[in-house]
């Protein structure tokens, strides 16, 4: 689980974070709700994105920096409408390494691949591939689908997170955007 999350995480930061091509995000708590493919909700998670994070985050070179640790590096570039990442993490006993890209495909819609190895002390390394779409319904709700197959888990995992804004302030049950999982 503590991996599914974390590639989740990575995965989504680099939606949002790219987002800032095409879609106006508010500062404030945001409920991330994910599905499986038979639209069973098995995760909700609140965040809380400070209007500080809402002027920087949302940049290209904030891609994928998100939801990374201060044991995280990052690195970005755009070109010809597509930004290309990297993501690596070093810390705690673990190891992660991601790298993808993402591409507008209209003001309102994008799509995203990325590969990502996480590595625990004394575990062999879990490779993951992922690709999927995040589209903008509205000022306040954001739908991102993906499809990603791991060595960690057999067959294809297909997901659909919905994004929803829910007050300009934080209750206590957001998390703080940022700093890691």
């Amino acid at each position: 689980m503590r991996i599914q999350l974390l590639t989740a995480t990575v995965f989504l930061s680099g939606f949002i974070a790219a987002s800032a091509f095409a879609f106006e995000i508010k500062p404030g708590e945001w409920e991330f709700q994910t599905s499986d493919e038979s639209g069973k909700v098995t995760n909700t998670v609140k965040f809380c994105i400070s209007p500080e994070q809402a002027k920087t985050l949302f940049q290209p070179s904030g891609i994928a920096n998100a939801n990374a640790s201060k044991d995280c590096k990052t690195t970005s570039s755009t070109s010809g409408g597509v930004t290309s990442y990297q993501v690596k993490c070093d810390g705690n006993g673990s190891k992660i390494e991601a790298q993808g890209t993402v591409k507008m495909l209209n003001e309102n819609e994008m799509q995203n691949e990325q590969t990502m190895t996480v590595s625990f002390s004394g575990q062999p390394p879990v490779k993951s591939e992922m690709k999927g779409k995040v589209k903008k319904i509205s000022d306040t709700e954001i739908i991102s689908t993906s499809t990603t197959t791991s060595s960690a888990v057999k067959g294809v995992d297909q997901t659909t997170s919905r994004q929803k804004f829910i007050s300009a302030t934080c209750g206590k049950d957001a998390m703080p955007f940022g700093g890691g999982v």
